[in-house]
């Protein structure tokens, strides 16, 4: 496996990561068992794959908290990528339909906190925003919370990933 230093963040990641997406829903009609699940990411790890990239929404949760399960006691042999945005714990999602989507500080560090606990671990390597809308990206607030929590040692970096909302 390859590797290359992720931006200017000076994090080492494989040149291949496992988005780990479809390990906690069944989206495309096949159910991934948990126990599937846990072989997949470990496989993945033992070719060399050390990047893994998630959402708390994935499997509101579930998708984090196998990565969690897994790499318990390897936290330094990882790189972990997760996203927020979705106002999920007290919604209930019919279809394809968008929930809310939140970044206030509050919200932000809620988040946070709770994927931290579903991963097991006290800091997140990359941590971003899932699905922004143009005007999230021109709030310079959300990103003070994102530097101050980069200060507090909770996350690395942080990074935008852009979907339709956009």
């Amino acid at each position: 496996m390859k590797y290359k230093k992720l931006g200017k963040s000076g994090i080492k990641v494989s040149e291949i990561g496992f988005g780990a997406w479809t390990i906690a829903l069944n989206w495309w009609g096949k159910e991934i068992q948990e126990d599937e699940a846990k072989r997949m990411l470990k496989k993945a790890y033992d070719l060399g794959i050390n990047f893994f990239e998630t959402a708390d929404m994935y499997g509101k949760g579930k998708s984090e908290k196998l990565i969690g399960e897994v790499f318990s006691g390897m936290r330094n042999e990882v790189v972990i990528s997760t996203k927020y945005s979705y106002d999920f714990e007290n919604v209930d999602q019919i279809g394809h339909k968008e929930l809310p989507q939140r970044f206030d500080p509050e919200f932000t560090n809620r988040a946070l906190k709770n994927s931290l606990a579903r991963l097991q671990t006290d800091y997140i390597d990359v941590y971003g925003l899932h699905n922004p809308k143009l005007r999230h990206i021109h709030d310079d607030t959300i990103f003070q919370t994102l530097d101050g929590l980069i200060g507090d040692g909770k996350i690395k970096t942080y990074q935008v990933a852009l979907g339709p909302a956009i």
